[in-house]
């Protein structure tokens, strides 16, 4: 997989991404699924006119950094006009997606007056 950054101001990028997207193009199937072929071997073949560098592996973690606190953050820096939309039966449901967890809101909570 090749990744298309963000555009930086002042920099056209698109012949990088022209190149890169052709030259990634150029890869057989059998490169992929070689278990010999170690991926900075595979970027040195592809890149090597442009030099290549590989970062050291980084472990990634799969935790939510979701609390009541963060929510009730989030819920707070909003309009009082938005928190009320908000509201249903007097209180304000936050579900994360990400850890299944619930949280619930009362109007008292956001400061704002149920109506």
């Amino acid at each position: 997989m090749i990744e298309r950054l963000p555009e930086t101001p002042g920099i056209d990028a698109s012949e990088g991404w022209a190149y890169a997207s052709a030259i990634a193009g150029t890869l057989k199937d059998e490169e992929l699924l070689d278990p010999l072929l170690e991926p900075p071997e595979l970027l040195y073949r592809l890149f090597h006119e442009q030099g290549v560098w590989v970062y050291d592996p980084v472990t990634l973690n799969a935790t939510c950094r979701c609390s009541r606190e963060r929510m009730q953050s989030l819920l707070s820096s909003m309009q009082p006009e938005e928190k009320l939309e908000l509201l249903k039966d007097g209180e304000v449901k936050v579900h994360c997606q990400f850890c299944n967890t619930n949280e619930r809101f009362s109007a008292q909570d956001l400061g704002v007056a149920a109506g």
